[in-house]
């Protein structure tokens, strides 16, 4: 799964399939992208930067 937050933790957006997805309809800004595993843990997050 992953998880869009934006700068203060607040949720944007959470997709279950990650094969493919689009950041078009985010805010310009930055957000922060988190992908969770099958149990719910964390395996990797990174920042997104939109102009």
């Amino acid at each position: 799964m992953v998880t869009i937050y934006n700068i203060t933790d607040q949720a944007l957006r959470e997709e279950k399939i990650i094969d493919n997805f689009s950041i078009s309809d985010l805010p310009n800004g930055m957000s922060f992208m988190k992908i969770f595993n099958t149990e719910g843990g964390m395996i990797y997050w990174d920042k997104i930067v939109k102009y």
